[in-house]
């Protein structure tokens, strides 16, 4: 259908939906319906526009509306300015009536008012990231602007944050939204800027990330690792940047990694089921439109297991020992053990007071780097591992994980802080 076409038909839909709602009618879309210990959100981005403070497009409103599952919208929620005006006279006239269930975070345009004051006002309380929870489930509402949450490298409060709350909640299914596409095709293309963010979610098997920002467009992404690389048990990402705004949409920056899933200028909002341990998504578009996409997965602590392994691996560190200070090079030691064989522990080191991880090449960056520790008895239920590395004086976090015989890991990591002299 030919953009044009679709927007006179938007316009139409617009009008005729208003009309509706003030006169107080029902709305006569059927309710998609759950199975048994199965809840659901609806996420999407980039609903409104209004610069001369005209009615933002219902039609995704109307798709979500039909129940009382959570919204989980990433940024852009009144734009150009995200001013306390455009948010009462603009967006609050079409989606003001849902927002007790809105989960939101903000965008780049939210910012365009000193401070993002328009949004923190129209939904005060609310804090500039936060978590919560729903069947089984952690969600991570995350900020992107990076520059007003103090960076978003591995020395910013958002980032020690949100480690903390994924080493203290082990064992949940997890997703985090923002609105800053980490990998995405669209017109802004790949965004460097939240890699630190998406490099910690990858080492703690975070399952799902949602995002916005390319106005009009819907990508979904393969499981990938912090390099963009295909990995079982890497996130998996959704650009949902379809909630009205659509000025960005045909709009292609062919970096890899490519989308496994494209559609450009269909307004829709992506439902996420959940259970204790797997999630579904499937796009379901604006009316009129038939262009739909699904996926699902199983949460990385979940699954069937092989006969026999019950349980994740685990790992100690004997040497060094907890805040103690050890001579350079510093000799690390411990114990694996696993219910079916250790394959491997992996050794990841931290300068604590530049916040970066060791590399293979000597150098420090905010990139999450693992090394290989030798074992006693690979394959064994319990062997014991060694691992060394010469350090300057400082203070250091060491973080082992171990991997059982059939690719389980270590959830969380042994973490362990030292000096070194």
């Amino acid at each position: 259908m030919h953009r044009n076409d679709r927007r006179a038909r938007r316009l139409l839909g617009i009008a005729v939906a208003l009309a509706t709602l003030s006169a107080g009618l029902a709305l006569a879309r059927p309710p998609l319906t759950a199975t048994a210990a199965t809840v659901h959100v609806w996420a999407f981005g980039d609903p409104v526009r209004c610069p001369n403070g005209e009615g933002a497009n219902p039609a995704v409103r109307d798709i979500v509306a039909v129940d009382n599952a959570p919204l989980l919208i990433m940024g852009d929620l009144a734009t150009p300015s995200g001013s306390i005006d455009e948010y009462n006279n603009c967006h609050a006239p079409v989606w003001g009536w849902l927002k007790s269930r809105m989960k939101p975070v903000p965008g780049n345009h939210e910012y365009n008012t000193p401070g993002a004051a328009g949004y923190f006002e129209y939904f005060n309380p609310i804090p500039k990231y936060y978590a919560w929870e729903i069947n089984g489930w952690r969600m991570y509402a995350l900020n992107s602007m990076c520059g007003y949450v103090g960076g978003c490298s591995a020395t910013g409060p958002q980032y020690r944050w949100l480690e903390n709350e994924l080493r203290t909640h082990p064992g949940v299914c997890q997703a985090a939204y923002w609105h800053h596409p980490r990998w995405s095709q669209g017109g802004h293309g790949n965004i460097d800027k939240m890699a630190p963010v998406y490099d910690l979610m990858v080492r703690y098997g975070v399952e799902l990330l949602l995002v916005a920002h390319e106005n009009g467009v819907y990508e979904r992404y393969r499981a990938l690792d912090a390099n963009g690389v295909a990995d079982p048990r890497g996130v998996t990402e959704f650009v949902v940047s379809t909630g009205g705004v659509d000025d960005g949409a045909g709009e292609v920056v062919p970096n890899p990694p490519s989308p496994v899933a494209r559609e450009d200028g269909t307004m829709g909002a992506l439902r996420v089921d959940l259970t204790p341990s797997s999630w579904s998504a499937r796009f379901v578009p604006e009316a009129g439109e038939t262009y739909t996409d699904a996926a699902s997965g199983t949460c990385f602590d979940e699954g069937d297991p092989p006969p026999g392994d019950t349980a994740p691996p685990t790992s100690s560190v004997t040497s060094p020992a907890r805040n103690t200070k050890v001579p350079s090079p510093v000799a690390f030691s411990g114990q694996a053990t696993d219910d079916v064989g250790v394959d491997r522990v992996r050794v990841a080191i931290r300068d604590q007071a530049t916040r970066l991880w060791l590399q293979s090449n000597g150098t420090w960056a905010a990139t999450f780097r693992q090394f290989d520790a030798t074992l006693w008895s690979r394959g064994a239920a319990s062997t014991g591992w060694t691992f060394s590395r010469a350090l300057p004086a400082g203070q250091y976090g060491v973080s082992v994980r171990a991997v059982d015989t059939s690719a389980k890991p270590q959830t969380p990591d042994t973490w362990v802080t030292f000096s070194a002299r």
